[in-house]
């Protein structure tokens, strides 16, 4: 019998969140803890998840033969505020995800209200990165707040970009982080755990 095909996938909003993941599932170990593929897909914009997001996933598992999947589809909660309608409808993308063969089970990773909320609980790595001396900010937002410590320091933040290629999400306290986040982690380490038993 042919061994079943793992895969853990996440699909995330721009490239910051694709660095940023990386960045977590490498400090948790992910790859190192789990036999199977890890992948990361990056839909360029929260309102391309929905459909964009999905056939790069869909296309994924095809081409990979993938018959155990488990997908997260990660987002900032402010999504659900702008405006009427909505860029992203979990639900139905996750009705959608369901049916696709092999997928096992799809979850959610929400920064609540945005990922910029979760950099800023490293502040003094931020501030230690872009070279300035600051004890707080102000800003409606997490978004807004990041852009404005660039531009405390003649930089600009421009939100689900790859930021100074990459080096500002290298700066910060990862596990510091993660720490601070971890509820919204813990459904990772128990199907990898699962996995682990099972074999």
């Amino acid at each position: 019998m042919k061994q079943a095909e793992n895969a853990l996938i996440f699909i995330v909003e721009g490239d910051t969140e694709e660095h940023f993941y990386d960045r977590v599932l490498s400090c948790l170990q992910i790859r190192q803890r789990f036999s199977g593929k890890c992948k990361i897909i990056n839909a360029k914009s929260v309102s391309r998840i929905q459909n964009k997001g999905f056939s790069k996933c869909k296309n994924y598992i095809a081409e990979n033969g993938l018959s155990n999947s488990y997908i997260f589809i990660c987002y900032d909660s402010d999504v659900f505020r702008r405006g009427q309608k909505p860029p992203l409808d979990y639900i139905q993308l996750k009705k959608k995800l369901e049916t696709l063969v092999g997928v096992q089970e799809v979850n959610k990773i929400v920064a609540v209200e945005q990922i910029e909320d979760w950099f800023l609980l490293d502040f003094a790595g931020i501030c230690n990165y872009l070279g300035i001396i600051a004890k707080s900010i102000k800003g409606l937002t997490g978004e807004d707040k990041l852009k404005q410590l660039f531009k405390t320091a003649s930089k600009v933040y421009v939100k689900g970009k790859n930021i100074d290629a990459g080096r500002f999400i290298d700066s910060l306290d990862i596990n510091l982080l993660i720490g601070k986040i971890k509820p919204e982690l813990v459904r990772i380490d128990k199907i990898i755990t699962s996995f682990n038993q099972l074999q």
